[in-house]
């Protein structure tokens, strides 16, 4: 049996909800009691990408996050850096987008 210790965890990415790896992990954590809290930056330019991770983290600032989880097809430093200076995080995950 595995004791779930993650209870708030922050989902960055560019990523469709509705491609099946996604759904399937967030749903996995929902379905486990954990709390996710999900930023979805797909198709925008860097500077309304900055905007939109402002705007959550001000939202989000009392919130201690046991996880950060980065699911993005590119490299993406601006979500990371900003990350780390606006939430207290305990672990990052980064998730690469894998072709086959």
């Amino acid at each position: 049996m595995i004791i779930n210790t993650a209870k708030n965890v922050l989902y960055i990415g560019e990523y469709h909800e509705n491609y099946t790896r996604n759904y399937i992990f967030i749903n996995g954590l929902k379905q486990n009691q954990v709390n996710v809290y999900e930023i979805n930056l797909n198709k925008m330019s860097k500077r309304r990408r900055i905007k939109v991770l402002l705007s959550n983290f001000k939202k989000l600032k009392n919130i201690d996050f046991d996880a950060l989880i980065f699911f993005s097809i590119k490299t993406s430093p601006i979500n990371y850096i900003l990350a780390r200076i606006f939430a207290y995080i305990r672990r990052i995950i980064y998730l690469r987008h894998l072709y086959f």
